[in-house]
């Protein structure tokens, strides 16, 4: 209901927020009281076409992780479980959810070891700086292939487009 430029202020009563437990001690208690600013409205990237399935013309590894070069780098080196790099991501379920993504071009920079899905560590060390690739993760690279309603993960094939900015030694 805010329109980029607008500011207000929220109210949200206990039960829409962490209840009124008067006796937590690491939770606020009562209503929470929020000003906000609305800066601008970011839509989301579009999801890829091929979202069930890798395309035919998709190389594959040996694990079952398939990719496709969508812009040559310029560099020479591929990164390790050990290196640091810099990229810009964006990963949806195969219903087109978007799942994990670097928000609207802020570039995130990690150890790859750090990367909480396992398709996308190995898919990372197959990359040279400045190229990007599409990645079809197999659930058993994934969050897995069945649904986990306690985690709230999508179960499934994922694909991730990545772009590798630069390995930082």
């Amino acid at each position: 209901m805010m329109a980029p430029g607008e500011s207000r202020r929220f109210w949200i009563p206990p039960d829409l927020a962490f209840g009124s437990n008067e006796t937590a001690t690491t939770k606020p208690t009562g209503p929470l009281v929020f000003d906000i600013e609305l800066y601008s409205i970011q839509r989301q990237p579009k999801p890829p076409a091929e979202l069930s399935a890798p395309p035919n013309d998709a190389e594959t590894t040996s694990s079952g992780l398939a990719f496709r070069k969508i812009k040559p780098g310029t560099g020479k080196e591929r990164p390790q479980l050990e290196t640091n790099v810099t990229a810009l991501y964006n990963g949806w379920a195969s219903n087109g959810d978007l799942v994990l993504s670097t928000s609207f071009g802020a570039q995130d920079t990690f150890l790859v070891r750090e990367v909480p899905i396992e398709g996308l560590k190995e898919a990372l060390q197959l990359m040279v700086e400045g190229e990007t690739r599409r990645f079809w993760i197999p659930g058993k690279l994934g969050f897995g292939a069945t649904a986990d309603e306690s985690r709230g993960l999508p179960p499934g094939l994922l694909v991730f487009d990545v772009r590798l900015m630069s390995i930082n030694s």
